[in-house]
């Protein structure tokens, strides 16, 4: 049976994860002179474009890109129980549609909650995947050096706009870089990215798709600042891509889609 055209995404979600994932950003660098891999992006999605859904595409195009190599384990915080469940379907249906019964060999994509042990947090950790982890876990675990920033590929931070400096979510960030007190390193040898177990070339990557929230003076930055973002992607109903994706597309095209969604 064939999967509806709708599940592998909107024409405009696979152009939001193309700027999350682009290479260009390989040869610049951060404020420490270190170049970085994918340099961190505030996403402001319009209210009831699928933001679970480019949550999931971006988790499904990192894992399949970097499985080549070592485990990949990016780290999701702040997202809502709704936004979790939605995310973890869409990335479900992905990968049976892709790969049917050898599902089983793929990385997990799974949350980390109170009912999972410090043991099994370490094991989670170790295979690589995509877990959600509440953000009181991330903080002990990244203090206690039960997670090393530097095995992290990246972050996605959801309900972006509520960020401020002195947000969990926001100590977790520091703490990835390095930054925070406790995580270890100082001086030149931090600035390099050298002495410390700070992440500087991972990304971080924060999600919202309630832009009226983001009305207050100085609001935007205050959220890039608290989570270190670099760039602004802003993706409103009325921009062209959107309004492109959210026409109807005809017979023939859906069922196309279809077919080769099948061969594949």
């Amino acid at each position: 049976s064939s999967m509806p055209a709708m599940a592998r995404g909107l024409g405009f979600h696979e152009a939001i994860v193309e700027e999350l994932t682009a290479r260009e950003g390989e040869a610049s660098a951060s404020e420490s002179g270190v170049p970085l891999r994918n340099p961190s992006s505030l996403v402001v999605l319009g209210e009831g474009l699928g933001l679970s859904q480019v949550v999931a595409e971006l988790l499904v195009r990192l894992l399949t890109t970097r499985l080549e190599t070592e485990p990949t384990l990016v780290i999701l915080v702040g997202f809502t129980e709704v936004q979790r469940r939605s995310v973890l379907a869409h990335v479900t249906r992905r990968r049976q549609a892709t790969h049917g019964a050898a599902m089983a060999d793929l990385p997990t994509v799974g949350e980390v909650d109170a009912a999972v042990g410090s043991a099994e947090r370490s094991k989670l950790y170790a295979a690589g995947g995509c877990l959600f982890v509440t953000t009181r876990i991330l903080t002990v675990d990244l203090l206690q050096r039960r997670l090393s920033p530097r095995r992290v590929a990246g972050v996605c931070v959801g309900s972006a706009h509520r960020m401020k400096d002195d947000s969990g979510e926001a100590f977790c960030v520091r703490m990835f870089r390095g930054q925070a007190q406790g995580s270890g390193g100082s001086g030149e040898a931090e600035a390099r990215g050298e002495g410390n177990d700070g992440n500087v070339r991972g990304f971080v990557h924060a999600f919202t798709d309630e832009p009226t929230s983001f009305a207050g003076t100085f609001k935007v930055e205050h959220v890039m600042k608290a989570l270190q973002l670099r760039r602004v992607f802003l993706w409103p109903r009325f921009e062209a891509r959107v309004q492109e994706s959210l026409q109807p597309a005809p017979a023939a095209e859906v069922e196309a889609a279809e077919e080769k969604e099948e061969k594949e």
